[in-house]
């Protein structure tokens, strides 16, 4: 009224902005064994805040924010390795403003997860040596992902696992337990030709991607009947020869004793002629030592005469006797640990029996081998003429192993 102007204070308005910003676009993830990298375009509004991702274990099913409220990266490091066991994992992203004003939500992405999980045990529930091979017995993993099962063998000491048998699921019910109650059934018998040594076994499943997990390993030798090889190349022959017997002398020598003892007895005393040549045959027929001659030759007569009486009544006068050995020959072929050969002899129509053990080292002056095959030869000295004789040899071993018995052989010893 006056032309006075007064100004209120001011005030600060703003037009609504109820426009979100634009969905997420370009979502993709991948899986970093077990971490889950998820990524997108980043969104181009001035006013744009950051964005929020979701994640659900189902498709359609509920979603939960698990970024630490709105972040301003494009992209997502989500670390499941130890949470999960599904094959996928789905994520969807949210963009907002500074208005807090939200995007709708982006369609679900979903991530195919690695398998990094391997199956369940199975189990190696018995292995055992049998006269027919190794007796197995296991139980399947529990696994649905599991693609296939494999037994393997190595020989103790080596990495050089073996596959014994490998199980396709369609081929599970060909190996079951026969009593599945308890631990006695058989799923399979490896027949295989093992060495007499430690082997491990054991059993593993395999998933679809590529895992596996085994049970645990046993250990064990195969099933030894104690048998090594077989007595190869056996023959039998005899030498014989003529030698004087062990109580006999020639005519010569006994002559010439009982002619010491004669002139002894008539003049007591004896010619020294007679003497030396009585003592040379002595020594020729090997009944003193030739270092055993002078000794002989420095008795008195009457010593002389005792000595001589005492031969010439244990000495008879005889022809020479024919005197046989029985030679047997054969081959082996030597192991480690083996200790030598016995001898089994019938004689006259008796029981077969052990008459000889040869240690090894009776074939050997420098040490035996432990390989290879090698020939052997026995001359059996006590064998007489007309006698019916049938040998057996069998290899022995240290730790109680032996081989079979080779067959009979019979000789008749000539007359």
């Amino acid at each position: 009224a006056h032309g006075h102007i007064y100004q209120s204070p001011p005030k600060f308005v703003q037009l609504p902005d109820l426009t979100p910003p634009a969905i997420p676009q370009g979502i993709t993830g991948l899986d970093e064994e077990g971490t889950e990298r998820l990524s997108w375009q980043a969104n181009t509004e001035g006013d744009l805040a950051g964005y929020r991702v979701y994640r659900s274990f189902i498709r359609n099913g509920e979603y939960v924010l698990i970024s630490e409220g709105t972040i301003k990266e494009t992209f997502l490091l989500d670390d499941l390795r130890e949470s999960i066991l599904t094959d996928s994992v789905f994520y969807q992203v949210q963009s907002s403003d500074i208005r807090s004003n939200y995007s709708v939500v982006s369609a679900a992405v979903p991530v195919h997860r690695q398998d990094i999980t391997p199956p369940a045990l199975p189990v190696l529930v018995k292995a055992m040596p049998t006269p027919e091979g190794i007796t197995l017995a296991w139980r399947y993993s529990s696994s649905e992902d599991v693609a296939y099962h494999e037994l393997l063998r190595k020989p103790k000491g080596t990495a050089d696992w073996e596959v014994v048998l490998s199980i396709a699921n369609e081929e599970r019910d060909q190996y079951v337990l026969e009593d599945t109650t308890q631990i006695v059934g058989t799923c399979y018998i490896d027949q295989s030709p093992l060495e007499r040594r430690e082997y491990e076994y054991q059993f593993l499943a395999y998933d679809e991607g590529g895992l596996s997990a085994g049970s645990e390993i046993i250990q064990l030798r195969p099933y030894d009947t104690g048998q090594r090889g077989s007595i190869e190349n056996f023959g039998i022959g005899e030498d014989c020869n003529w030698v004087n017997g062990s109580s006999s002398i020639d005519l010569a020598l006994k002559d010439k004793m009982e002619q010491v003892i004669a002139e002894y007895d008539s003049i007591a005393t004896i010619d020294v002629a007679l003497r030396n040549s009585t003592i040379m045959g002595l020594e020729m027929a090997g009944i003193i030592e030739s270092n055993e001659m002078t000794t002989w030759q420095g008795y008195s007569d009457a010593q002389f005469y005792t000595e001589i009486s005492t031969l010439n009544a244990d000495y008879e006068a005889g022809a020479d006797t024919r005197v046989c050995q029985i030679i047997l020959d054969w081959s082996y072929q030597l192991e480690a640990n083996i200790g030598g050969f016995e001898i089994h002899r019938s004689r006259g129509g008796s029981r077969l029996k052990l008459y000889k053990t040869l240690p090894i080292e009776f074939f050997f002056d420098n040490g035996a081998p432990t390989s290879g095959t090698h020939s052997f030869s026995y001359a059996d000295e006590d064998a007489e003429s007309g006698v019916r004789y049938i040998y057996k040899i069998m290899a022995v071993y240290k730790d109680g192993a032996y081989s079979e018995l080779s067959m009979p052989l019979t000789l008749v010893v000539t007359d």
